[in-house]
């Protein structure tokens, strides 16, 4: 699938004054890019405190403004990829901030769009008489005048742990009530809120059976949880008891009434006396009913969470459209290669759950590792990634984290050149260092494929509309493989070589 034409692309990193910083949330105002995260002005991290990182683009990617928001001895969260334009063409966010004496507030900020904060207020409802320990996830508006924040509490046993923790607000941002939300205990946490069809609430998360200083044997399950408008419960849904380890990050309804889920799948190995959790990126999609459907898994099983799929988007023709952040290249004990930690994926699928392409951004080969917090559809109908960049070099002496935000096509280009979108071309596309051969071709039976040594490789065989037709695992440590084309009609393919979730060729080939 070839880039889209007329749509603008760019690709900025290391582009913001502070010392370290990450970009959380983005929206697409008046053709400009408002990306809001997490700033350190101060290279002195030990006494800095963190604020409001508020920075804009324009539609080619030409940073115009860049300021942090600071509050006196107080450090600023911003996790939830919240940030969202106001009726009055204002921008409002929802955070979170710790005190020197650690107590956490949840923390509403209204900005102009020059990055000014108009005003704030914080919010403090502890549900326990200990630590008070407040984040705040998401923040939606009603439909009715009013506000609906989703936060978790935290607190030291024996006291609850974590619960969803709903907040209603009226028009002004005032507080009209507040409701703990644990349906089974011990422990919930929560990522998103969604305004359901009906005017009510759908809040997404995750449920788990650990206690405090309770260090293995335990379990995940991605939880929905359906409130009406006053925060009673109407249904819980938890995700498959048969695996161990589930996160839900986003939820959408869907146009056939149906729901869609992203986050992550895994397990935990507990051979050691203490967990280790290994994840994959997910998703999965419900009927109204919350029957399974279909679902997917992506990568392979990892000790990061990095592996979160965070966003998720349908379009109008009903294909659905997932952002987050991947692991990259493997050695053969499944060991993360230094230079090719994380990177940035977008995924799109059919309605039905057919996966029509699958992006890879900024795969880093600079000692940095890329992560994705936020993706909107743009006005071109492409679509616009934040996330930040993740210095690994060892004694490092220049920043952290990095902000970071690339704008790609509608197809998922990230430029009219990119190798992921141009299989056609008369020159097939490899990484360096790597060799590949693929002949004859073009073939009528047999296709060989000479390359260095691989391990945990397959090659992808796709028709000329991006549905896979054939894929076939190398056998390790060997330099050729063969494969039998002779069930395919003849016309033109693309064939993709792959190394552990990493495409490291990709060509056409002709069937004859």
């Amino acid at each position: 699938m070839l880039p889209s034409k007329g749509q603008y692309y760019f690709n900025e990193r290391n582009t913001v004054h502070s010392f370290t910083s990450l970009f959380t949330s983005v929206v697409q105002l008046n053709g400009k890019y408002y990306c809001t995260g997490i700033g350190v002005d101060s290279i002195k991290l030990d006494t800095a405190y963190y604020g409001v990182k508020f920075v804009v683009f324009d539609n080619v990617g030409n940073k115009i403004k860049d300021t942090v928001f600071l509050m006196p001895y107080k450090n600023i969260y911003t996790w939830g990829n919240n940030l969202q334009v106001t009726k009055d063409g204002n921008l409002l966010l929802a955070a979170y901030d710790i005190d020197k004496d650690i107590n956490n507030r949840a923390l509403i900020i209204k900005f102009d769009t020059a990055g000014h904060a108009l005003w704030y207020k914080e919010y403090d409802q502890p549900f326990c008489n200990s630590v008070k320990w407040y984040q705040t996830y998401d923040l939606k508006a009603t439909g009715t005048g009013e506000w609906i924040m989703l936060l978790d509490n935290g607190c030291n046993p024996p006291a609850l742990r974590n619960s969803f923790v709903l907040t209603k607000l009226d028009s002004n941002f005032n507080l009209m009530w507040v409701k703990s939300i644990n349906p089974y205990g011990p422990s919930d946490d929560p990522y998103h809120i969604l305004i359901d069809n009906d005017g009510n609430y759908i809040l997404a998360g995750c449920w788990t059976d650990a206690v405090y200083n309770i260090q293995s044997s335990y379990l995940y399950r991605g939880e929905l949880i359906k409130t009406d408008t006053a925060g009673n419960i109407v249904w819980v849904w938890r995700s498959d008891s048969t695996r161990e380890m589930f996160t839900i990050q986003d939820v959408i309804r869907t146009k056939d009434s149906g729901y869609v889920y992203c986050g992550t799948i895994g397990y935990q190995d507990v051979s050691s006396g203490f967990s280790e959790l290994y994840w994959k990126g997910w998703i999965e999609k419900l009927d109204k009913n919350r029957n399974v459907l279909w679902n997917d898994s992506i990568s392979y099983l990892y000790s990061n969470i990095d592996f979160e799929q965070k966003v998720l988007k349908e379009l109008p023709d009903g294909d659905i459209v997932m952002a987050g952040t991947m692991i990259g290249g493997f050695d053969t004990a499944l060991t993360a290669v230094p230079g090719l930690e994380n990177y940035a994926t977008l995924i799109k699928y059919s309605p039905n759950g057919i996966r029509k392409w699958r992006r890879h951004y900024q795969i880093p080969i600079d000692s940095f590792q890329y992560r994705v917090y936020d993706m909107k559809q743009t006005a071109d109908k492409g679509y616009v990634l934040v996330g930040d960049a993740n210095n690994l070099t060892p004694n490092r002496i220049s920043p952290v984290d990095r902000s970071w935000i690339i704008k790609v096509d509608s197809n998922g280009c990230n430029s009219p050149t990119d190798p992921q979108c141009q299989p056609v071309s008369t020159t097939n596309w490899q990484l360096p260092n790597v060799y590949v051969n693929v002949y004859p071709n073009p073939a009528h039976d047999i296709v060989n494929i000479r390359t260095t040594e691989l391990q945990n490789a397959q090659v992808i065989i796709t028709d000329m509309a991006g549905r896979i037709c054939m894929q076939q695992a190398f056998s390790n440590n060997t330099y050729m493989q063969s494969i039998r084309i002779t069930s395919l009609p003849s016309g033109m393919y693309f064939y993709k070589i792959m190394q552990a979730g990493l495409a490291i060729a990709i060509g056409k080939l002709v069937k004859q």
